[in-house]
């Protein structure tokens, strides 16, 4: 399979500091755009949404009604104020080559992610519902039969009170299904623009592992352009958010029992040590954290 790539990035137009970011990611992204690229490359479209609008759902409803419709292999949704590697979409490829039937979080920001990849060697883990906005990609088929799960069994009121990708979350929940991360990943959140969610003193808005890592880890740009690269089994960390089982129930037109008590299970104990100190998934999972 040769993947092809929709892309589309939510822009906060409004702002000059995001205008430069974006114009410097769009630099990055270039060699497979504009629509019409050399013989050799697959044709990759792009929308960017820079209206101004009052909250996330606005955005997140057009930059979704755009996607679910293009007839690429894959569709990929990143914010606008994000470090790209280079050769971001060759390295995309691989990774897509190797697991293309599975959602991809590209934010790979798990506390665990050092040790996976430095200690047990691991180029995935999987999370039950890990993934975040700054950037994730999924074949279009099977984001198709997610917007097709969000119209039935999704709430109405959920659609505005639920954030965009913890709706994604809800979906694997209800479905059983995994989300993967990569390790490296090849993309990581430019602090200096500042958030427009408020999430500045997050402590989990870094990636940690990046394609910068390459001497610790043992990888080179290269490598990661390699399909190869990107097989082996990955580990899985489990449940990242304490309430997501909780909001499935809320907000699911018809909850799955099974499978809201398989995600209330599904916590990954050797894992939460790598949490910081009094971080609330730890404390939420396993009672009040103790570092060892």
């Amino acid at each position: 399979m040769t993947p092809t790539f929709a892309l589309a990035i939510p822009h906060a137009a409004h702002l000059e500091n995001r205008r430069q970011a974006l114009a410097r990611m769009l630099q990055e992204l270039a060699p497979w755009f504009p629509d019409r690229p050399p013989a050799s490359e697959p044709p990759q479209r792009l929308f960017v949404f820079q209206e101004r609008t009052k909250s996330w759902c606005e955005w997140a409803e057009a930059i979704w009604a755009w996607a679910v419709g293009q007839p690429t292999t894959h569709v990929v949704f990143l914010n606008d104020d994000l470090r790209l590697a280079p050769g971001f979409w060759k390295k995309l490829s691989a990774m897509v080559r190797a697991v293309p039937d599975q959602v991809i979080g590209l934010a790979a920001v798990h506390p665990a992610a050092r040790h996976l990849a430095r200690v047990e060697k691991r180029r995935w883990y999987t999370s039950a519902d890990h993934l975040i906005g700054p950037g994730w990609c999924a074949p279009t088929s099977l984001f198709q039969t997610f917007m097709a799960w969000r119209e039935h069994q999704l709430r109405p009121a959920a659609k505005t009170k639920v954030s965009e990708d913890i709706q994604v979350n809800l979906w694997h929940i209800d479905q059983g299904r995994r989300i993967w991360h990569p390790l490296p990943t090849i993309l990581d959140h430019e602090l200096a623009q500042g958030s427009t969610y408020g999430n500045d003193g997050h402590l989990y808005r870094r990636t940690q592992v990046s394609w910068e890592d390459g001497d610790v880890c043992r990888f080179t740009l290269d490598d990661l352009e390699q399909p190869r690269f990107w097989f082996g089994e990955p580990a899985h960390v489990g449940r990242y958010f304490s309430n997501t089982p909780y909001l499935a129930n809320e907000w699911l037109v018809d909850p799955n029992e099974d499978r809201i008590a398989d995600a209330l299970r599904d916590i990954a104990v050797p894992y939460l040590k790598f949490f910081h100190l009094g971080d609330p998934v730890a404390e939420t999972h396993a009672g009040p954290y103790v570092p060892r």
